[in-house]
Order: C-alpha cells, then structure tokens, then sequence
C-alpha cells in the first residue's frame, strides 16, 4: 500500500521521468526490505504451522499434553528461528561484501555526462576498457569500478567532484 500512495499521490504522471529516484532512494530500499522480510516470516510460519498440525494428526489419539516452561522456551526458539532466518534473507542483499551479486546498476549524478542513465557492468566496461586500454578477462567488483571511474577525472581542489555522488541500485530497486 505504501508502494501505491508513493506511486500515485507522490509521483504521479512524473512517474516516469522519476523513475530512476525512486529506484535509488532509500525509501525504495527499505520497503523492498520490509516486503521481503514479511514474506518470508509468513512462509517460514507456514511451514512450521504445517509441520505442527502434521504432528498433532499424528498423535491425535494420544492425550494432550501439559504446557511446560521446556515447550514455551521451545516454541519461542522456533519465533526467533524465524524471525533471524526472516532477517537475513531481507537484509543480505545491502551487505558490501555481497554487492557483486546484489547491486544492478550505478548512477552518477546529472552533471557528470559520461553515464547518463543506469549503467551496468556491461555497460560501463567497455568505457573502462577505452579509457585504460586491454583489460583482463576478469570480473571487476563495484568498487573497483567505481575507484576506476573516479581516476579517470581530475580532483582538484577548486573543482566540485562529480564521481563522489555514486548511488547504487541494489536488489530492491
């Protein structure tokens, strides 16, 4: 629903032309997170709930037992199990160390007119490749990218630097 309000009330008939803030900005993000995150707590419940009544057909004829601190600790364990599952598939997506296989694209700002739209690795090498002739046949990470294209403009002092307004466009995007 949130996605709907900021869509239509937000954006508009701009949504278009906005698109691409919209796909870099941390409300984006978060709410990928967060639907992510809902997602997978009502699976993981569903397969618990599933389990359970699995074993309560099982045992059906037997009496029902008494509820002990042993079956509360263990059912808070199996809340926590999911949740912390839950957790880490929502947020291992936006870890550095996993943005080779997470990040789609990088955007730098307006002024900087050697990218102007979402650029990928595909579409960024052969720039790379042009400016500092014959690479490898190796895969270069984000970062390695983005330190490349900042050497390949001047630093000075005096100068706003373009290549530091890098966004990414994670998973969420």
């Amino acid at each position: 629903l949130i996605i709907a309000f900021k869509d239509t009330i937000v954006y508009s008939k701009n949504y278009c032309k906005l698109q691409l803030n919209w796909l870099y900005s941390n409300e984006c993000v978060m709410l990928g997170v967060l639907s992510t995150l809902g997602s997978q707590i009502s699976l993981f419940a569903m397969a618990v709930l599933s389990m359970v009544r699995l074993n309560g057909i099982r045992g059906s004829l037997r009496v029902p037992a008494e509820v002990t601190p042993a079956k509360i600790i263990q059912v808070i364990s199996i809340v926590l199990a999911i949740s912390l599952a839950s957790g880490m598939i929502a947020l291992v997506p936006l870890m550095q160390q996993f943005e080779d296989y997470f990040v789609n694209g990088i955007i730098y700002p307006s002024d900087l007119k050697l990218f102007i739209v979402t650029s990928s690795k595909e579409s960024i090498l052969p720039v790379l490749e042009a400016y500092y002739g014959r690479m490898k046949e190796s895969k270069l990470s984000w970062g390695r990218i983005i330190e490349m294209i900042a050497k390949m403009f001047s630093h000075d002092d005096e100068i706003e630097d373009l290549t530091a307004g890098v966004s990414k466009l994670h998973f969420y995007g």
